[in-house]
């Protein structure tokens, strides 16, 4: 099976290992503070300017770039080419269709390209299918580093990833904790349909999934900018796109003032 690729592939390249008959392998738990930290919570990758509100032609290449985020316990910082809307359509569609897979764990997942841009509803072509092995690229290289100021986490959103070019085919194994963040959503089938049932406008499906993961808060206007990556557009553009989601019942909302979105599940 292809989530059996990398483990073939590993047993094949590796070389035997030997080890002095006296050499113990030692290892300590893992401490109840260590394993709460290590677990994302779904708004350190939604309610924050980690996959920018914005459908990206060019990206630049950060290091250490600090990130917004409405997660006051955390600082992220993020290394590699920034990420957009795009590669988060991408993610969302392998990780659905992970819980289809019957592998135990769940993390890993063999998909065709062009079926996953099928299933963001793009066409399934040559140009399309590159653009989506490639955004598999950016974030299996990108870097994240979360800190509560005494721990520090690195971590990556995809952690191995094989691209098969002549067939356009892809086996893509998560990180645990990024995969746990995304399956803790409320309902994350009913959230990526309703994501996908949306235009691909940036900044719409941003605030899609920013609201999904908050339950009571009003977000300030002023804070949305820095939230999205700087592509939240004016004041009355907000309010346009909030008051287009409110009507359109994609957002579980209370509706907006002057101040900012007011998020209220009831």
């Amino acid at each position: 099976m292809l989530y059996d690729e990398f483990d073939r592939l590993e047993s094949e390249s590796a070389p035997a290992e030997r080890r002095p008959a006296h050499a113990v392998q030692r290892s300590t738990p893992i401490l109840h503070n260590e394993a709460v930290f290590m677990h994302l919570p779904p708004s350190a990758l939604l309610a924050s300017d980690l996959f920018q509100a914005v459908y990206a032609r060019k990206r630049p290449v950060v290091s250490r770039l600090p990130l917004a985020s409405t997660d006051s316990a955390r600082t992220m910082l993020y290394s590699g080419e920034r990420l957009d809307q795009f590669d988060l359509d991408v993610l969302l569609v392998c990780m659905e269709s992970s819980a289809h897979t019957g592998r135990r764990t769940g993390t890993c997942v063999g998909m065709m390209t062009g079926g996953i841009a099928r299933a963001m509803k793009r066409p399934d072509d040559r140009a399309t299918r590159r653009k989506t092995a490639l955004s598999l690229q950016r974030m299996a290289c990108g870097l994240l580093e979360v800190s509560n100021g005494r721990l520090h986490y690195t971590l990556r959103i995809i952690n191995r990833l094989l691209l098969d070019s002549t067939q356009d085919r892809c086996v893509v194994e998560f990180s645990p904790q990024v995969f746990a963040a995304l399956r803790s959503l409320p309902d994350m089938r009913s959230f990526t349909r309703s994501r996908f049932a949306l235009r691909a406008r940036s900044l719409e499906r941003w605030l899609h999934g920013m609201v999904y993961v908050s339950s009571e808060m009003c977000i300030p206007f002023d804070q949305l900018g820095p939230l999205s990556g700087g592509c939240a557009g004016s004041r009355t553009a907000l309010h346009a796109t909030v008051r287009q989601l409110c009507t359109a019942g994609a957002l579980p909302v209370q509706g907006e003032d002057e101040a900012g979105i007011v998020i209220s599940r009831g």
